[in-house]
């Protein structure tokens, strides 16, 4: 009896229960093999773990100032439209002191150091660089320094409407901007830049191109610079019982090409 009861005891005692014999018994699932950047992101990401998302943050609304409602300031305004019309310089400005300087010591330190032809530091062994005056010429006997610089001039600077101060002519001031403008007595600059009114079914940039293009001619190009005036003035009348006074907004352009017909 008592030989029996351990038996029992012992084999009840050996054997391990259903369910830890089930879960034992379980192959183990292989997870995807990570390769050592995987790896690495993983180990940053438990050592420097991400802030909790925030709120999203609630939108204002706020003024916009570059484009703010017009203000009315009791008064009515006479609008022209007036259109600038720029030359761009031909040639280069003549050099500063400082720029002429400058040039020379360039030069100079050129003669210098740049002593060595391009590339010398990769040509073979027993190669000469032959320059373009040393290279013959078949069946030519005359000088090539002759040949190229034949009839060649250069055009002066300083052209004949700038020793007659013509200031009617494009052909001026070749090294800096020209600006066109007209003379009209009865207005309040005796000189100043074509301007009027637009037309009922125009705009202001249309209306300064067209009086451009109506002063100039039709032979002159211009081209618009922008959509938006440049600038604007503004004075008042004095005792003007229509109006309190004017607004004049400048619209740029720029030639391209053609000359100005004198009207």
């Amino acid at each position: 009896m008592l030989a029996l009861r351990g038996g029992l005891t012992r084999a009840a005692a050996g054997a391990p229960p259903m369910q830890q014999r089930l879960f034992a018994s379980k192959a183990k699932k292989a997870g995807p093999k990570l390769s050592w950047r995987q790896k690495a992101k993983q180990d940053e990401a438990k050592r420097n773990p991400q802030p909790p998302r925030q709120a999203p943050r609630v939108k204002v609304e706020r003024q916009n100032f570059l484009v703010s409602p017009a203000v009315d300031d009791g008064k009515k305004w006479r609008v022209l439209s007036a259109g600038i019309l720029e030359r761009l310089p031909v040639v280069q400005p003549d050099l500063k002191d400082w720029e002429e300087d400058f040039e020379l010591m360039e030069h100079e330190k050129a003669l210098r150091e740049d002593q060595v032809q391009d590339g010398f530091w990769f040509m073979e062994p027993g190669a000469h660089e032959t320059t373009p005056e040393e290279a013959p010429w078949p069946n030519e006997p005359e000088d090539p320094e002759e040949i190229v610089g034949a009839g060649f001039h250069l055009a002066p600077r300083e052209t004949e409407d700038d020793a007659n101060n013509n200031r009617k002519s494009l052909n001026r001031a070749l090294k800096g901007r020209v600006f066109l403008l007209v003379k009209n007595e009865a207005a309040k600059f005796p000189w100043f830049f074509p301007v009027g009114e637009k037309q009922p079914a125009e705009k202001m940039r249309d209306a300064a191109l067209r009086l451009v293009n109506e002063t100039v001619g039709d032979e002159l190009e211009a081209n618009p610079v922008g959509f938006a005036p440049i600038g604007y003035v503004k004075y008042l009348h004095e005792g003007d019982s229509e109006f309190d006074g004017t607004k004049v907004f400048f619209y740029k352009s720029q030639v391209l090409d053609g000359d100005v017909q004198l009207n």
